[in-house]
């Protein structure tokens, strides 16, 4: 049996590796936008959203990624697939009660939908962000919150950049 040991080597290794660095960009932009949140929606005067701005920090968590390319590219797909996911959950809201079949409907066309061009990797968030308007947003404010599940994650994703840009993520090579 192999007994594992925490070397000087390993851990400087594990110190400077790719993933320690996307740990303390995500932690970081999670921060500034949990910050960036409490304070635009303090200036709204909560305008609905304050009771949402832990969705800040899930859309910077989301963006991090190795390369600043990346991370705008998930943005931008995160962005759209709430969008679109948000309008559709309003849409069902409106023309169909709540109940298994609204639930069911919302499920169906959000997948369908998240086939749309330009969603890539985020097309998941079609129906999960209509689902969760559908049923959250149903039994509070449904605009409110729509808004506060597409506009606070869109404000983390840019948390998420904007830390990229500023901190990328630097490739060290293992030394043989």
């Amino acid at each position: 049996m192999h007994q594992f040991r925490i070397t000087p080597d390993r851990l400087r290794r594990f110190l400077v590796s790719r993933r320690m660095q996307l740990a303390v960009k995500g932690a970081m932009a999670a921060a500034v936008a949990w910050l960036l949140a409490e304070a635009v929606t303090r200036a709204l005067h909560g305008d609905g959203l304050d009771s949402y701005i832990y969705y800040a920090p899930f859309g910077a968590v989301v963006t991090i990624d190795v390369t600043i390319a990346g991370s705008l590219r998930i943005a931008r797909q995160s962005a759209l697939a709430l969008a679109v996911g948000a309008l559709l959950g309003l849409g069902v809201d409106r023309a169909v009660e709540p109940s298994a079949l609204s639930l069911a409907l919302v499920v169906a066309a959000g997948v369908l939908l998240g086939g749309l061009p330009g969603l890539g990797g985020q097309r998941g968030l079609v129906p999960i962000a209509a689902l969760f308007v559908l049923v959250i947003g149903s039994a509070t404010d449904a605009e409110a919150y729509a808004t506060g599940y597409v506009a606070l994650p869109a404000l983390g994703a840019a948390c998420g950049v904007v830390v990229n840009m500023l901190f990328p993520t630097v490739p060290f090579r293992q030394q043989q």
